[in-house]
């Protein structure tokens, strides 16, 4: 999952022009009414650098069951050319305060989606993610996103399980985002890129709220409650913090707000030195 990769053309017209009149005080307070007493979930991403045998998989699997509940979700993440093993499956399914029908897998492409979405199914896993982005994905899917999302929309129905997306920062910046909110069951925001942009997360705060507002607006509500944000120990820090501060800090004022929950992606470096667990930990106590 290339959440760190910086696409130069991610602010076109169309989100400029919703920034100029959704960027305000009145959203932000609106936004921060909208947050109740309900509380909201994480999505904890599992992948092949830490899960790679069974052993290593026993790790994730014993962290996991450690710390998340019922309302939580697990996605294990596959690169390119990856495909789902059976210890990774039998990890996942150890996990048993998390019901099988909020894990899944995550691919970059529709050929990985159509080959594998029959095996979310046939291990009783409930959704299957397309993580749609330039440089990971096929350029044609990319080019035709809207397309390929419907596309992906239906492979996920014909296997009866549910879509996520998780497209790329520009994607979800563009004019179409509303388009593609409407072909799926989740929607995952990619809002890392922005989380060093300024000292006390504000970017990224706006951002979030701006696209939360417009996604659950188009959807007529039927995405509320299933719309995520994400921060990135990979990702830079801010000017005079750590990227744990710069993470944390991210956290604590975007989850206050009328978003639904976070996915923290890690390095092998911030898993091995207890960040990772840390930050995990402090969200589910905290938020989730």
């Amino acid at each position: 999952m290339s959440r760190d990769v910086v696409v130069l053309a991610s602010i076109i017209l169309g989100s400029m022009l919703l920034f100029g009149w959704l960027s305000t005080t009145g959203l932000l307070a609106q936004q921060a009414a909208a947050y109740h007493t309900e509380r909201n979930h994480l999505k904890m991403i599992w992948t092949t650098t830490r899960c790679y045998n069974a052993n290593s998989c026993y790790e994730m699997r014993d962290f996991a069951k450690s710390v998340l509940d019922r309302r939580d979700y697990i996605i294990f993440h596959y690169g390119s050319d990856q495909d789902p093993q059976r210890y990774q499956i039998h990890a996942m399914k150890g996990v048993t305060n998390v019901p099988n029908t909020r894990k899944g897998f995550e691919f970059f492409s529709l050929a990985e989606l159509r080959e594998y979405a029959p095996k979310v199914r046939a291990n009783g896993f409930g959704l299957i993610s397309y993580d749609l982005e330039r440089g990971m994905s096929p350029s044609s899917e990319v080019n035709d996103h809207w397309g390929s999302v419907v596309k992906a929309r239906r492979i996920a129905e014909n296997s009866g399980i549910s879509l996520h997306i998780a497209p790329s920062y520009a994607i979800s910046s563009g004019s179409y985002a509303d388009n593609i909110a409407k072909q799926t069951n989740q929607y995952h925001l990619q809002s890392q890129r922005l989380q060093d942009d300024d000292t006390n997360c504000a970017k990224m705060d706006n951002w979030v709220a701006n696209r939360v507002y417009m996604l659950e607006r188009e959807t007529s509500g039927r995405l509320e409650g299933k719309i995520t944000f994400q921060v990135s120990l990979s990702a830079e820090a801010a000017d005079g913090k750590t990227v744990y501060r710069t993470v944390k800090d991210c956290i604590d004022r975007i989850a206050k707000r009328d978003v639904d929950g976070l996915v923290i992606w890690w390095t092998g470096a911030s898993w091995d030195n207890g960040i990772y667990q840390k930050l995990v930990r402090y969200y589910e106590s905290t938020y989730s």
